[in-house]
């Protein structure tokens, strides 16, 4: 077992990345109080940890997209929708902001089907990353409909 998580180690924490949405999901769900160093809500903490996440997978886009020619249309776009969530993050509501994030995801896995037309990724990667995408996008919608 250890050998199959150290051969796929980025797919395990690609998978295990997607807890804290589940956590904080369910205790939106049941309307759990929440205290922690950092926020002081489930919704805070998943705006945050969305927040984290979208600008990692920017930062993880940018570094596929130096592997062929240089692709300064993505370079921009991914550094205006970080600009778009910090700002979002700070002024909008929760349910705005979690329907933004849920457009940056969207985004980004359109660009992951580009890397994979230009085989840059592997489909395995590619059909990770969609279900990991998937599950991450049902906790924000669940978590959106269930704001309080």
């Amino acid at each position: 077992m250890f050998k199959v998580i150290k051969n796929n180690v980025h797919i395990f924490l690609m998978y295990l990345g997607t807890l804290p949405f589940i956590i904080f999901m369910l205790s939106i769900i049941k309307n759990c109080e929440y205290n922690s160093i950092i926020t002081n809500s489930s919704a805070e903490s998943i705006k945050l940890y969305g927040l984290i996440i979208s600008v990692f997978m920017a930062g993880i886009q940018w570094g596929l997209g130096l592997e062929k020619l240089f692709r300064y249309k993505l370079f921009i776009f991914n550094n205006f929708i970080t600009i778009i969530l910090w700002i979002s993050y700070q002024i909008v509501s929760n349910n705005k902001f979690i329907f933004i994030l849920l457009l940056s995801f969207i985004y980004y896995i359109v660009a992951d089907f580009k890397f994979y037309n230009e085989k840059i990724i592997s489909k395995k990667y590619l059909i990770n990353r969609i279900i990991i995408t998937i599950i991450v996008m049902i906790n924000l919608f669940i978590s959106l409909i269930n704001f309080k």
